[in-house]
């Protein structure tokens, strides 16, 4: 996931960068209740 300014640092505790460089992702950060509500609406079939 692609973020568009900085002030998603303030949101989630973890900086722009890090989801830029691909060394953290999206879906290792939310918690895994949200995760599977979140895989089931994005990749519907």
């Amino acid at each position: 996931m692609d973020f568009f300014c900085d002030k998603i640092e303030a949101l989630i505790g973890y900086p722009k960068a890090e989801f830029d460089a691909r060394r953290k992702k999206w879906l290792g950060v939310v918690l895994n209740e949200m995760c599977q509500g979140c895989r089931k609406s994005w990749w519907k079939p």
